[in-house]
C-alpha cells in the first residue's frame, strides 16, 4: 500500500529532462497546496467561527483547483498548469488585498513567492512578467 500511493503521488517523468524538473517542482507544490487547502480552512473555523461558510467554501475551491491542475499535469500539460497555478495565485492574492482595502506587510511579501514559482516553473522571463504584474497591482490597489 505504501508503494501504491508513493506511486500516486510521485511526479510523472517525461522524455523531456526540464519538463521532469517542472513537473517535480510544480507536483510538490501542488501536493502543499492541496494539504494546506484540506487542513487549515477547518482549523480557521475553530479560531473565528464567524466565517465559516466562506473559509470552507475558499478552501474546498482551492483544494479542487489543485487535484485539476495534477490532473492537468499528469496528462503533460505541465507549463498550462505552471501558467495557471502562478496566474491563480497571482489573482487570488491579489483579490485577498483588494477586500482589505489596505496593503498589509504580510500580503504584499506573499507576491515573493508568486514570482518565485512563477521563475522556477515557468523560467526567468515569467519570473520578471509576474515581478511587473505584482508591481502594478500593489500600485493599483494602493
Amino acid at each position: 500500500m505504501r508503494t501504491r500511493l508513493r506511486q500516486v503521488l510521485a511526479a510523472p517523468v517525461f522524455e523531456d529532462e526540464g519538463m521532469t524538473r517542472a513537473a517535480s517542482l510544480l507536483n510538490t507544490s501542488l501536493l502543499t497546496l492541496l494539504v494546506a487547502a484540506t487542513l487549515i480552512p477547518p482549523s480557521l473555523v475553530f479560531v473565528d467561527p464567524t466565517g465559516t461558510t466562506v473559509t470552507l467554501l475558499g478552501g474546498a475551491v482551492v483544494a479542487a483547483t489543485a487535484v485539476g491542475l495534477l490532473v492537468l499535469m499528469r496528462r503533460g500539460h505541465v507549463r498550462a498548469a505552471s501558467i495557471l497555478l502562478s496566474s491563480i495565485l497571482f489573482v487570488l492574492l491579489t483579490g485577498v488585498i483588494y477586500s482589505f482595502g489596505v496593503i498589509h506587510d504580510y500580503t504584499v511579501t506573499v507576491y515573493f513567492l508568486v514570482i518565485c514559482i512563477a521563475g522556477l516553473l515557468l523560467g526567468g522571463r515569467a519570473a520578471i512578467t509576474f515581478g511587473a504584474l505584482c508591481m502594478l497591482a500593489t500600485v493599483g490597489v494602493f
